[in-house]
């Protein structure tokens, strides 16, 4: 007989997380090395593991593997991960898949080195080994406080979210050590101490808030100045609502100067990012202050949601007002199918908390809906023909689908910018494309350009991020500074584009021919512009009201079993909006199979959800 030796490790890491109600929890994060052939595997319990989590996954073997000075191909890499949040998103573990990818060659090779048993971390992995800033930062530290003594977390994070962590974790009612590190060389070295120990000699982040160079705005873009600072009114007051029901005083503190922060933005000419800044604060605030909404509550929030989206109306597009209405109108798309989305996964999940935060999302996205269309009544100027768009609007979208890519960001607008097209919306429905185009770094031939209003503001976003990578080297900050002059400049050609299709007389006989995509438009030759909107809102408005009572009737109904069929067709909707990964999927779907065959054998369970 002959013995075969088979080198292999695990190692377990706690990793701070953030849950679906936005507040700080705990996974425990298994990495096993064994030898094999370069095969990365997960298993991720009941959570759903998103596509940008299992690629960060991959990086961490290879930049482990690379640290450790090993062949990749010689081994294969374990994954596992213990956590209450209902999915796994986002790429923030991949600091602590590398470091336990590091640990367990460690073990591989009879190394005397150890990692310290006290510590946590947050931080993405980049394929260089420099780690780069994440989100939830706070609730995190909040998370670990009491559970380890030491966390580390990105270069930079503290300049980027304008609050000093190191201080902020120094003031907890069980502190905690939180340090920065640039890459995963910085992160070994200081894991290498004792376990218990203070660490000596650490940076301290005296410069806790970065301050961008003043960016030179338009007067044309002061529109979006103002819905910053309404959004920024508005978190500020649901921020009073929150403190008077949080024990948290620190992590009040916090928000409160994230806001002052973002305030800052808007006299530095940074519009978007100030809104974006405020976006993303109150859709923390929200997930707090729905922490403990009943299922019957959250129905009728969806409901009502639903309600207030069908009776919106668009103020009237002009040649002055028309970037502004159809930023609105994007916004509007992007809440509905996020809303639709939450509503078709409501009947299948246990309990509304793994579905908060994309609802409050999908809200505010169309509380800005209901901002910029407010700016854009404000703007006079002459008529415009939006359905004379539809021809060049057709020719985009099919070449937005030709080079769409599998990232979900791409799927997203893809599928908003069809919605768009399909709802008469065309000037959206071609910016839509662009943010496709730009996720997937593509780019078309415009010969000229027009000074848009949203490439300004993108480009200033962009400016922000250059300013930030030049002073923190955050691989982040790079690729979304390129990102958004990508965007800045498809959205200039584009809004050229459309102000020459309006004088254009439409086109008939077009077809949008993705052969991968069902929906078939055609122009309705016999139709002057004018009668055809008469018959599509005569059709959107009796669709609509047979929608709302549809959904009133649903949602009063019992919410139905859990049927392991239906929780398939679910997992199948998730495939394939690129939310898990075709190997997950898998599992997921084995999973529930074996749970039908259970019922026919036994009595059926009486459980609901």
């Amino acid at each position: 007989m002959i013995t075969v030796l088979v080198s292999s490790a695990s190692f377990l890491i706690k990793a701070p997380a953030v849950d679906s109600t936005g507040n700080g929890v705990i996974s425990i994060i298994n990495v096993k090395v064994v030898n094999g052939s370069g095969m990365v595997f997960t298993d991720i319990g009941n959570s759903l593991v998103n596509t940008d989590t299992e690629n960060s996954m991959k990086t961490a073997a290879q930049v482990g593997a690379a640290f450790a000075g090993v062949d990749f191909e010689k081994y294969n890499y374990y994954f596992s991960v213990e956590s209450n949040a209902s999915e796994i998103d986002g790429p923030s573990a991949g600091l602590a898949f590398t470091l336990g990818v590091i640990q367990d060659f460690f073990e591989i090779e009879n190394s005397s080195q150890t990692f310290r048993t006290d510590f946590t971390v947050t931080g993405a992995i980049n394929s260089d080994g420099s780690v780069g800033v994440v989100g939830g930062v706070s609730d995190k530290i909040i998370a670990a406080s009491g559970i380890v003594n030491l966390m580390l977390i990105p270069s930079g994070q503290s300049l980027l979210d304008g609050v000093d962590y190191a201080q902020f974790g120094a003031s907890l009612s069980k502190p905690v050590q939180v340090v920065e590190v640039a890459n995963v060389s910085e992160a070994v070295k200081l894991l290498l101490t004792p376990t218990g120990s203070v660490l000596k000699g650490v940076p301290n982040h005296t410069l806790t808030v970065f301050q961008p160079a003043p960016f030179n705005y338009s007067n044309a873009t002061l529109p979006m100045k103002n819905v910053a600072l309404h959004q920024i009114q508005n978190a500020e007051n649901d921020l009073t609502l929150l403190a008077l029901n949080s024990s948290n005083k620190a992590q009040v503190a916090m928000i409160n100067q994230s806001l002052l922060q973002a305030l800052n933005y808007t006299t530095q000419g940074y519009f978007y990012t100030a809104a974006n800044t405020a976006f993303l604060i109150q859709n923390s605030i929200d997930s707090q202050l729905l922490n403990n909404v009943t299922s019957n509550e959250f129905a009728n929030m969806i409901n009502t949601l639903f309600e207030n989206m069908t009776s919106f109306n668009f103020t009237s597009m002009n040649l002055n007002n028309f970037e502004w209405v159809a930023g609105a109108e994007l916004r509007y798309f992007w809440a509905l199918n996020e809303l639709t989305l939450v509503n078709n996964s409501f009947a299948s999940l246990p309990t509304p908390s793994y579905l908060i935060n994309d609802f409050v999302t999908a809200k505010n996205w169309f509380q800005a809906a209901i901002d910029l269309n407010k700016e854009a009544s404000k703007i006079s100027g002459p008529p415009v023909n939006n359905f004379n768009v539809r021809t060049y609007a057709l020719k985009v979208l099919n070449e937005s689908a030709s080079y769409q890519n599998l990232t979900s960001d791409s799927f997203f607008h893809h599928t908003t910018s069809l919605a768009e097209f399909n709802a008469g919306d065309y000037v959206a429905s071609t910016m839509d494309s662009m943010f496709v185009l730009a996720y997937s770094n593509k780019t078309l031939n415009f010969t000229s350009f027009y000074p848009s209003v949203w490439a300004e503001v993108y480009k200033a976003q962009g400016f922000y991020n250059e300013q930030f990578y030049n002073l923190t080297k955050s691989q982040n900050s790079e690729s979304n500074y390129v990102f958004l002059q990508l965007l800045s400049n498809l959205l200039s050609g584009n809004a050229e584009n459309v102000i020459q299709s309006f004088s254009t007389p439409l086109q008939v006989n077009e077809n949008f021919n993705k052969t991968n995509n069902s929906i078939q438009v055609q122009t309705i030759a016999s139709y002057t512009p004018l009668v055809f909107f008469n018959y599509l809102w005569i059709g959107v408005i009796g669709i609509a009201v047979l929608l709302i009572f549809i959904l009133a009737f649903t949602l009063s109904q019992p919410k139905p079993e859990k049927k392991p069929e239906d929780v398939i067709d679910k997992f199948d909707i998730a495939l394939a909006e690129g939310r898990i990964s075709e190997k997950t999927h898998a599992k997921l779907v084995k999973k529930w199979k074996a749970k039908i065959k259970t019922n026919t054998e036994n009595t059926p369970s009486k459980k609901h959800v």
